[in-house]
């Protein structure tokens, strides 16, 4: 399935890693736990950290509007942000449903 056909039910999710502080990478899923857990197995001490997560409707949407928003934060052409949680989650937070 490609990308535009992926949409529907999701989250927008922001992760951090001490090993790059100052970032925070903005990504989709359709299940956290699961998402985390794929990102754990790159780091033997497991040290990636769920920030947050944003349920949508249409996540893929979501995600495509959440990196837009971000889009001067944004680490070369990567899902990577030099912005903190708490900010990158306030700015994401302005995109409510219908549109997030």
């Amino acid at each position: 399935m490609d990308a535009v056909n992926a949409d529907g039910p999701g989250y927008v999710y922001g992760i951090t890693h001490p090993e790059h502080p100052g970032y925070i990478k903005i990504g989709k899923t359709r299940n956290v736990r699961r998402r985390l857990g794929q990102y754990q197995t790159a780091d033997p001490f497991r040290r990636y950290k769920l920030e947050f997560s944003i349920f949508s409707n249409s996540y893929h949407a979501a995600e495509l509007r959440a990196h837009a928003l971000l889009r001067g934060f944004r680490h070369q052409n990567t899902e990577w942000f030099q912005v903190s949680p708490d900010d990158a989650f306030n700015m994401l937070m302005k995109l409510k449903e219908p549109k997030l």
